[in-house]
């Protein structure tokens, strides 16, 4: 539960929309505060925060927690861990957080910015690595303004008239998309993919019943036959089997052909350059 009574005076004229940029959202998230496991025992400002465990917590309250209805000990636990003090401490820089860490001034460390320290601790039987879902995400949008004559176009689809060709363009993107192998590539395939614009850590908001653009270059042409963008060409949409259409045959062919022929010339002036320097 937020300290309302404390981050409410931020509010902007609206009365509503919090002002994020205020002195006080800046305060508490350095120096968290509320009414949950842990109260605030002392703090310095800029350098750290210690907490200790609050009494009075409701989480601790056994009338409330021994609901059967709640389940609550299944759930959450009796909080019998032994943690009763929680030290918060203000490291800006990352390098310098790490090395606190691996000093063992540090217990809890994030190492999500660091991937190769990241497997260094997988594989140190010293370390727990763990992981979790966040609340942000990267995410591919489209600019939708109608002087982008393809993306953002309000005319009818030629084979479709009832999408837009706008519509069936961003379609075919999507579907032309592989995000498993970007993930694989750049995140070592840990990441999460989502289809929606809330991140997946709050799941529970999300409808699993949307259109999901999973890699499918049949169903991208599809939708460029629809946009009127593959000639007289008629692909099929389906979601199995390898089908070209005779459009993508072709680009192929003539990369590849064009790829040859500057592999052969830059073999040649190897070879050239080297017969050069033996004549030498």
């Amino acid at each position: 539960i937020l300290p309302e009574h404390y981050l409410n005076q931020t509010q902007l004229a609206d009365g509503v929309t919090p002002d994020e940029t205020h002195a006080s959202w800046n305060i508490f998230g350095n120096h968290s505060f509320g009414t949950g496991l842990f109260e605030i025992d002392q703090f310095i400002e800029g350098y750290e925060t210690n907490l200790t465990i609050n009494p009075d917590c409701w989480r601790l309250n056994s009338t409330l927690t021994s609901d059967p209805e709640l389940d609550w000990y299944r759930r959450f636990g009796d909080f019998s861990g032994g943690l009763n003090q929680l030290r918060i401490r203000i490291i800006p820089d990352l390098q310098t957080s790490l090395l606190e860490f691996e000093a063992g001034r540090v217990d809890i460390d994030s190492v999500t910015w660091n991937p190769d320290k990241r497997n260094e601790y997988l594989s140190d039987i010293r370390f727990d690595v763990q992981s979790k879902l966040q609340h942000t995400f990267s995410f591919i949008a489209y600019n939708m303004r109608e002087n982008r004559p393809h993306i953002g176009s309000r005319d009818p689809c030629p084979n479709a008239p009832s999408i837009t060709k706008g519509l069936a363009v961003r379609k075919a993107i999507s579907y032309a998309i592989d995000l498993v192998e970007i993930n694989n590539a750049l995140h070592g395939g840990e990441n999460v993919i989502s289809y929606t614009p809330i991140p997946p850590a709050l799941g529970i908001w999300n409808n699993p019943n949307i259109i999901r653009y999973d890699f499918n270059l049949e169903l991208a042409d599809y939708y460029l036959y629809l946009a009127g963008y593959l000639g007289g060409l008629s692909p099929s949409p389906t979601t199995t089997g390898n089908w070209f259409s005779d459009y993508r045959v072709a680009i192929i062919a003539t990369t590849v052909s064009l790829f040859v022929v500057i592999v052969i010339s830059f073999l040649t002036v190897i070879i050239y350059r080297n017969m050069k320097r033996k004549r030498k």
